[in-house]
């Protein structure tokens, strides 16, 4: 039963920022995005938005990726080449919807494999289809929000809904 995912990780504003997300960006990563209870979605305050931004982006750069067969490796590459293109199609509209914060193109320093980068999506709407459609790549889409009811409405408004998570210092 494939239920699909674009599971979202919500941050309360008491939530310890600096542990959490580069959890949250390094499981995106894993099994190069092709998990579909990952968390890709990441839901912080909008008065913490930028401090998220910066945590993942410093998470996502030092990712580990190449050769699945090396332990040392978070990531490897997507199934094959039509996925790899479908994770560039999204990366395409990301660029074109919001901001690339990382990444956003084909890994290129590899000469087997479909390697896409990990890559770190903002300021896109909550209803743009990075923000609700599977990617089945390592792509993290930050959103911000307006107080907990406003993490919930946007956690809840997607089709997917096989995962999700909620962090709090309380």
């Amino acid at each position: 039963l494939e239920l699909g995912g674009k599971s979202a990780a919500v941050l309360l504003d008491d939530a310890d920022l600096a542990a959490i997300v580069p959890a949250l960006a390094g499981g995106t990563c894993v099994h190069a995005g092709q998990g579909c209870a990952s968390l890709t979605r990441m839901l912080v305050p909008r008065s913490r938005h930028d401090e998220a931004v910066e945590l993942a982006k410093a998470a996502m750069e030092h990712i580990p990726w190449g050769d699945p067969t090396d332990p040392t490796n978070i990531m490897g590459p997507v199934v094959n080449a039509r996925q790899r293109d479908r994770v560039l199609g999204y990366y395409e509209l990301a660029r074109r919807d919001g901001r690339v914060v990382l990444g956003g193109r084909a890994g290129t320093r590899f000469e087997r494999g479909y390697f896409v980068e990990p890559t770190l999506i903002t300021d896109v709407d909550p209803k743009a289809a990075v923000a609700q459609e599977e990617i089945f790549g390592p792509a993290l889409v930050v959103l911000p929000f307006d107080g907990d009811d406003d993490a919930v409405r946007i956690a809840d408004a997607t089709i997917y809904g096989l995962s999700s998570a909620v962090h709090s210092a309380d």
